[in-house]
């Protein structure tokens, strides 16, 4: 039997803020026959190093939660390394494999080989300079990027003053002096798809992890409307209650066949698994932070805890009037109003991160979200409203909070 933390009975929103019940924000499935003594990560382990696979969907605050742990020192974040697959999760899944188990055992010799056959067979086009730089992405890897030019200039000096192209060579040096690899995978559809990249993982002697990322399926509408892209709202409304939901609702269903003995996993026996939702994230990042890396067996960086103060900009309102009138900082108040207005940007404003859907989003487009989707929403640990006043009112929540 599975122990997710919480249940909750399917009801439309009744009650005010006062009597929500409090639920955990942070789940860790582990056998219940197994107790967290006998889990203990024995001497040898400890001295392997850890692998974070944060396993989520795109429009899920993964960016976000991916930098918070890439802002360890001697980390390596490895920033959708699927990237040439393409956008569906459910294709090339073997390949997509395979090489997480290369990269995330420090080989990178095959990477550019990869990247080929991903870009050739999908119809992802190389937005990422992956054949250019020799990695996917390394402007949103910027602590790899340092770490290369080190290794790279200490190794080898004579590569062009160690610029674009990255040395596969030199990427393995890199991942093998790294402490900790932390993976933004949201390219594989399936929790049970990444049982075998843990099980080669562990095989391999790295101490490997998996984070579950998720989020607010309504929350992720409305980022998908501030992206502006070619869906309409309806469009919207299918993609999320055909893509999101239904991936969501079956790593749902896997993790209840393993709750019920149908199915044997790896990662939650061996208590590797944690689900954490990007609001409880975003609204008490350092506390949530504190409780994953207590997950990773770590003590908590003291440069993970300067990354998320620099990172979130709460007071969103004195920014305004700071630029409305001119005021002495009115130049970065601006600048810092535009990166959190930014999709894919990385300063939170978590209030509006939890809320700013239901200003954004009609209430049609909630109620075909949840009536397709109300076993995942609640499931989850959100708030299903039955009317758009109830939504439109903050004094109730729109998740259960601790």
């Amino acid at each position: 039997m599975i122990r997710t933390g919480y249940t909750m009975r399917r009801s439309w929103i009744k009650v005010p803020l006062a009597t929500l019940l409090l639920f955990g924000s942070v789940y860790i499935l582990t056998s219940m026959q197994d107790t967290r003594e006998s889990l203990h990560v024995s001497s040898d382990t400890e001295e392997r190093q850890k692998v974070l696979i944060i396993f989520t969907q795109t429009r899920s605050g993964s960016s976000f939660t991916g930098e918070v742990f890439a802002s360890v020192n001697n980390s390596m974040y490895l920033y959708e390394p699927l990237y040439p697959f393409g956008q569906n999760c459910a294709s090339f899944v073997e390949q997509k494999q395979r090489l997480l188990k290369q990269i995330l055992n420090c080989d990178f010799t095959k990477l550019q080989t990869t990247y080929e056959y991903g870009f050739n067979k999908s119809d992802q086009k190389d937005y990422a300079s992956c054949r250019k730089e020799g990695f996917c992405f390394t402007r949103q890897s910027i602590g790899l990027a340092n770490s290369y030019r080190k290794v790279c200039s200490r190794l080898a000096p004579e590569h062009n003053g160690c610029r674009y192209p990255m040395q596969h060579r030199i990427l393995n040096k890199v991942c093998d002096n790294s402490h900790l690899i932390v993976a933004k995978v949201t390219r594989i559809c399936s929790l049970e798809d990444v049982e075998d990249i843990y099980r080669h993982l562990t095989a391999a002697k790295k101490d490997p992890y998996i984070i579950h990322l998720v989020r607010d399926l309504r929350s992720i509408a409305s980022s998908r409307i501030k992206l502006n892209d070619h869906l309409n709202l309806e469009g919207i409304g299918g993609y999320v209650t055909y893509s999101y939901c239904r991936r969501q609702r079956r790593n749902l269903e896997y993790l209840k066949s393993v709750s019920d003995g149908a199915k044997m996993s790896s990662i939650i026996a061996n208590g590797r698994y944690l689900r954490l939702r990007y609001e409880d994230m975003a609204t008490n990042v350092i506390d949530e932070a504190k409780k994953v890396f207590e997950f990773l067996e770590l003590p908590f960086p003291r440069e993970v805890d300067e990354y998320v103060r620099s990172s979130l900009h709460p007071n969103i309102t004195h920014l305004k009037q700071i630029v409305a009138k001119g005021r002495e900082g009115s130049k970065e108040a601006r600048k810092l109003l535009k990166k959190i207005d930014q999709p894919y940007g990385k300063v939170r404003d978590p209030l509006k991160i939890v809320n700013e859907w239901r200003s954004i989003v009609p209430f049609e487009l909630v109620k075909r979200i949840q009536d397709e989707c109300a076993d995942v929403i609640e499931k989850m640990g959100y708030t299903l409203f039955g009317n758009k006043e109830n939504m439109k009112d903050f004094s109730f929540h729109s998740f259960a909070r601790k």
